[in-house]
């Protein structure tokens, strides 16, 4: 008695389906170097960025945060001659509501002044500016009264050809009004770009030792 077999059937691979596994089989070695790159990539970011960091931590640790710099000076001209506050009565004490007459007096050392400026600061809730008068007559005096100071100049008067040479001279009054109680002092610091200072006749400019003066009202 013979024994017959069916043969199982046997799966065919068609011509597509073939190509498509040839592709596949080649995309995936592509693949796998892609993302190994991606990989390396990625390290090389890390390693740099923290490269960069620990450069900047000893810049920053080697360089200061601040650098000195050289304070400018206020005064870029030569100093010379002198400006001085006194009182035209000659007391540093006065009543409230009185008047408070200040002299501005000046030395040139040689030198002949054709403009001049002078700035008085003063305790402005203390003290009312009234008028201000130049006492040479040579020179005609503006004033301006500012939020924390008077701003005069002085200017020589064009027909005068006299030289004005100053040693310790009265040249400007300044009348305030004393309103409350207290010591105060009148200086000739400057205030700001203003400063006092003393311009000859061939428009050098030189700025004066000053000193203040200290009044008592009562």
């Amino acid at each position: 008695m013979e024994t017959h077999f069916t043969p199982l059937p046997q799966s065919v691979m068609t011509p597509v389906a073939e190509n498509k596994q040839r592709s596949g089989n080649k995309i995936m070695p592509i693949l796998a170097i892609v993302i190994l790159l991606m990989i390396i990539g990625a390290v090389i970011i890390a390693t740099s960025i923290g490269k960069k960091q620990n450069t900047s931590e000893d810049i920053s640790a080697v360089v200061p945060t601040s650098v000195p710099t050289a304070t400018p000076t206020l005064i870029p001209y030569p100093t010379l001659g002198s400006m001085a506050i006194s009182t035209k009565e000659g007391t540093n004490r006065y009543q409230v509501d009185s008047s408070v007459n200040v002299i501005l007096s000046a030395t040139s050392d040689g030198k002949n002044i054709v403009t001049y400026d002078g700035i008085i600061s003063y305790d402005k809730s203390a003290f009312s500016y009234v008028k201000a008068e130049s006492i040479d007559a040579d020179y005609k005096v503006f004033a301006y009264d500012r939020p924390t100071h008077v701003s005069l100049s002085g200017v020589k008067m064009i027909q005068d050809n006299t030289v004005s040479s100053w040693s310790n001279t009265p040249i400007v009054e300044v009348e305030f009004k004393a309103l409350k109680k207290g010591s105060y002092v009148f200086d000739l610091a400057p205030v700001g770009k203003e400063t006092s200072k003393l311009v000859d006749d061939k428009g050098q400019v030189v700025y004066p030792q000053s000193s203040p003066v200290k009044l008592e009202i009562y």
